[in-house]
């Protein structure tokens, strides 16, 4: 099983990413996971595990030692996470936030034990949430940043395929899960369902855990909601993504395998952890009601009225609770109801007064955390839905529809958009994505993987006008990067100016921002200029200028790197750039890092005295990484090459003999040296000729025993154009697999080996080990008697693995398909014709049924999920074709899930005072998916166009918004909003013109017309 999974294989691939000592793992891996799913754009801090662990705080605090201010100061790192997800000061903030965030999650995971533990000193150390954030050691830091590093090209990957229109399905929920007490997955791009692990060490047990996780989940997905084909594990540290197809897992296809399998699964648990269908009572109806912001003001009053506390306590709460209902509810005799208004956002100043100094201390802290305080006076009472709305009579037992009417549009030539806009009210990432298209030039081009992820999921599409191809005019240009704007859009801008120019680099070297004159320096070196040389030179000689350059106007929370580090960043540009000068190149010579001193190396205009100096100085340097690192260098001296061959250490020799670059002569020395280790590096050497590779692999192969043995296979497997013979492969494997050598043991390896000798594998079937048995299984060498005999294997893994062998004869599969493990018979079954296989009849064989599936749900249906408690049921319904307007104006007023309220936003049958009611959210995915609503009335659309420059862009390229209001925006007096509504209207006119050409009456059209007259 592990070997044709490939499980062996992933099990010995090398760390290409170790930790290092001081990190520990589980922080580490949850830091990452968050980190990647920040990347990927999955994240959402609010209804993350991580806020789970921050909720469950309270009930923590007399658990632990020192637990009130440990509980507060995680409370404000995660506040202070949140922040730095808001508005990121850089790469390295977003990774601390990940950081903090996984000490919450932790918190989740292990209650009062985790607050107890390593991380509770931390919070004892720590005097609010900047001091715990400050206090992340930066190994953990630097781990975590060289897995994003080492990552970028998967994550990059990943990203294309979703701009591409694969679905991205962040932490998926399973309709199952409570079969197993609950259950997630990381995330799902298309149909694969990927789980993360960082782990330092692999094995095929945990490895085969982990796919039997997998395929836990996939049974879990009862329904087949999420549509899991494919199942995959990707194991960042050792930078391997391994992925398997259900058809190649269950041996069949899945669309006929998985509701059988299912059904199996669910009766192997008893079915006493599930009911899928699980009705909602009475009182939680009542309860979301309460809670819900288009509830109609009628029913908040009769909640109000009544005698349940925790129901006044949520109508107390609820923001668009009439302020006449606040007022009464705040003097109401029980704490719990008074609490409840001391929270709403939107309570009158002068009641929060009063309850600030209320006697109950619960109370009286809910007040004074209320954003509220914010306020200089109390706006009139936010209504979720308008004065003119009027609810309409709901039955008992149905969740109360909204009555929703639409509003008059307002005239044209009557638009005015607010000039005096929020320079952060959104995050600006579509922003950023539109600028940097409008700056190259890409008219045209479709910008959708920028849009929220709701918005995408109902095919929603971002295009740039084609006039924008012509390119941004000066003046707009010149204005991106004057210093009213945010530092993202002076970046953006400040990347596509000319940096061959003169003037225009050396306003850029000047610039404040101290990213945009780093971006300058590192684009200056693919347009190289003499005239560059003097500021190069004085970096060169100047630590202090390097470090002031490269962080010169960084706070002190986005300095996240050491001196050294900045330092570091600096020199290795220096010591690349090719119009570095010689004098400035002789003045690096005297650095300390190993990478800068391999770059000086490589520069043509490294003087032969510096030469000298560096090849004495990395030869001598006293690590012995270092001297490694410039052995394998492709630019180092011929001379230093030769010393580091000569060395005593192997190691250097190998290094030595590895690198490409290594003249043949050289090679051929190497070849003679004594160690096998070098002897393996120089036979795997692209640069090695033919035929002394072969020799080398042949007398290695015959002479070599144990480890030695099996670096020399592993090498020869890797090796291009080794023609060897197949009996001296089969020779070498069989001397190890009797090897006892078990770190990596030996005769696993041999047991997956596609060249493992029949008569080896029929020893090694024989193994007390059962992992060696069940890689024996897999092997396609292996003799059909030993698959019988091994049929009958004591353990159940070797016979779930011999289960999967295609080549079985129907007699073994009947046989397994009465094995006693379900696991094993489930792997037996194999989809047959009819009169094929296994009897029917037969008493003792395994009959699984497929589970009927309906094409539609019932609207009753999709109200009772819409009142879930998880939010993965709400929020299906909220993706659902058959939601109905008022279903989705009932979700689209709960206060849980902003993942739910985000679907709701995006819906194209959200009714439109539902899309108004949203617009008062502080949610800028869902701000943003209004913008581009083709619902959204031009009321809406002015509104969130005066808000932020982001906003008035995304109503500009709105395809279905009102020439009125591009025509307003087109006179904007932001020049990148003008500019884009004024390329938008081109586009605009053009369609309208060809819309207009269309219409010309068709000659077939004239008898219907004459019958119509």
């Amino acid at each position: 099983m592990a070997a044709s999974l490939g499980l062996r294989e992933l099990a010995e691939q090398p760390l290409v990413v170790p930790a290092a000592e001081q990190v520990i793992g589980t922080v580490a891996g949850t830091a990452f996971d968050i980190r990647a799913r920040i990347e990927l754009g999955g994240f959402i801090a609010s209804e993350s595990t991580s806020a789970a662990g921050v909720d469950a705080l309270p009930h923590l605090i007399g658990q632990v030692e020192n637990g009130e201010h440990r509980a507060r100061v995680l409370s404000e790192g995660f506040s202070v996470a949140e922040e730095i997800l808001a508005s990121p000061a850089g790469r390295l903030s977003l990774t601390r936030a990940s950081v903090l965030l996984a000490y919450c999650e932790q918190v989740y995971r292990g209650g009062a034990d985790a607050l107890a533990g390593t991380l509770g000193a931390a919070c004892d150390a720590a005097a609010d949430g900047y001091d715990l954030a400050s206090g992340i050691a930066v190994e953990v830091i630097d781990d975590i940043e060289a897995l994003l590093h080492a990552s970028q090209n998967q994550i990059e990957a990943w990203r294309e395929d979703i701009a591409g229109g694969a679905r991205f399905e962040p932490n998926p929920g399973f309709s199952g899960a409570r079969l197993l007490g609950g259950a997630d997955g990381d995330w799902m791009i298309g149909n694969t369902l990927i789980d993360c692990k960082v782990y330092s060490e692999l094995s095929v047990p945990k490895l085969r855990d982990l796919l039997r996780q997998l395929l836990g989940y996939v049974m879990l997905d009862l329904d087949d909601a999420l549509g899991i084909r494919n199942v995959a594990v990707w194991l960042p540290r050792q930078q391997q993504l391994k992925t398997w197809t259900l058809e190649q897992l269950f041996g069949g296809d899945p669309e006929t395998q998985l509701p059988k399998l299912r059904e199996g699964f669910i009766s192997a648990t008893s079915r006493n952890q599930i009911a899928v269908h699980v009705p909602v009572s009475e009182r939680r109806k009542l309860q979301l009601l309460a809670d819900n912001r288009h509830t109609p003001h009628a029913m908040l009053m009769a909640l109000a009225q009544g005698d349940d506390t925790d129901l006044r306590f949520r109508v107390g709460r609820n923001a668009s609770t009439p302020e006449s209902i606040v007022r009464t509810l705040a003097s109401d005799r029980l704490a719990r109801v008074r609490e409840g208004v001391a929270s709403n956002t939107n309570v009158p100043l002068d009641v929060l007064e009063r309850l600030a100094e209320d006697s109950s201390v619960v109370v009286s802290r809910a007040a004074m955390l209320n954003s509220a305080w914010t306020r200089k006076s109390r706006p009139s009472s936010t209504e979720a839905l308008p004065s003119g709305t009027t609810p309409s009579v709901s039955t008992p037992g149905e969740l109360v529809p909204v009555d929703v009417h639409p509003s008059t549009e307002l005239v044209a030539g009557a638009l005015e958009i607010s000039q005096d806009r929020s320079l952060h009210g959104t995050p600006g990432r579509v922003l950023a994505s539109v600028l940097r298209a409008a700056l190259e030039g890409e008219g045209g081009s479709s910008l959708d993987y920028y849009l929220p992820e709701a918005s995408r999921m109902w095919g929603r599409t971002l295009h740039l006008p084609s006039a924008v191809s012509q390119g941004v005019p000066p003046e707009v240009l010149a204005d991106l990067v004057g210093n009213h704007r945010p530092a993202f859009i002076r970046r953006t801008a400040a990347w596509v100016l000319p940096i061959a120019d003169t003037a225009v680099r050396q306003m850029l070297f000047a610039d404040a921002d101290p990213q945009i004159r780093w971006d300058a320096l590192e684009r200056s070196m693919s347009e190289p200029d003499s005239k560059i040389g003097e500021v190069l030179t004085a970096l060169a000689g100047s630590r202090k200028a390097r470090i002031e350059f490269v962080a010169g106007g960084l706070s002190s929370h986005e300095r996240w790197q050491t001196p050294t580090e900045y330092n570091d960043q600096v020199t290795l540009l220096l010591a690349s750039h090719p119009a570095t000068p010689s004098e400035a190149l002789d003045k690096l010579v005297g650095e300390k890092s190993a990478e800068v001193l391999v770059a000086l190396a490589a520069h043509p205009a490294l003087s032969a005295e510096s030469m000298d100096v560096l090849c004495e100085k990395m030869t001598s340097a006293r690590t012995v990484a270092s001297r490694i690192l410039f052995a394998e260098s492709a630019h180092r001296p011929l001379a230093a090459l030769e010393a580091f061959a000569a060395d005593k250490r192997d190691e250097l020799r190998a290094a030595v003999a590895r690198n490409p670059a290594t003249p043949a002569s050289l090679l051929s020395q190497l070849a003679q040296d004594t160690s096998t280790r070098v002897q393996a590096e120089v036979m795997a050497n692209p640069s090695t000729p033919g035929d002394l590779s072969v020799a080398l692999a042949e007398s290695l192969l015959r002479a070599s025993e144990d480890l030695a043995l099996y670096d020399v296979v592993v090498k020869v497997m890797g090796a291009s154009g080794l023609a060897l013979p197949v009996k001296l492969v089969e020779d070498a494997l069989d001397r190890l697999a009797k090897s006892r050598v078990r770190d990596p043991d030996l005769r696993s390896f041999v047991a997956r080996h596609p060249l493992a000798g029949a008569s080896t594998l029929e020893r090694l079937a024989r193994s007390k080990d059962a992992d060696v048995r069940a890689k024996v299984a897999r092997n396609s060498r292996t003799a059909l008697s030993v698959l019988e005999s091994l049929a009958r294997d004591e353990d159940s893994h070797v016979r779930w693995w011999i289960a999967r062998n295609e080549r079985l004869s129907q007699d073994v599969l009947n046989v397994l398909l009465l094995d006693e493990d379900l696991s094993v018979r489930i792997a037996a079954y194999r989809q047959t014709e009819p009169g094929e296989g296994v009897d029917s009849g037969d008493p003792q064989s395994v009959a699984m049924e497929a589970v009927p599936r309906r094409t539609s749900p019932t609207i009753a249906e999709l109200q009772e999920m819409a009142a879930n408690s998880r939010a993965e049921v709400r929020l299906r319904v909220a993706y659902s074709d058959y939601a109905t307007p008022d279903i989705l104006a009932f979700l689209g007023g709960e206060r849980r899930s902003k993942k739910v309220r985000q679907a709701v936003a995006a819906h194209p049958k959200t009714p439109i005072e539902v899309l108004r009611s949203l617009a008062t959210r502080d949610d800028a995915d869902i701000l943003l998916s209004l913008a581009l609503h083709p619902e959204s009335p031009a009321d809406l659309l002015v509104d969130l166009a005066g808000r932020s420059v982001e906003l008035a862009v995304m109503v500009a390229l709105n395809p279905n918004a009102p020439i009125a209001v591009v025509e307003a925006l087109s006179e904007d007096s932001d020049l990148f909003v003008k500019y884009i509504a004024q390329v938008q209207l081109i586009d605009m006119q053009r369609e309208l013109k060809t819309s207009e050409a269309q219409e010309v009456l068709d000659p077939m059209d004239m008898p219907h017309r004459e019958i119509e007259e």
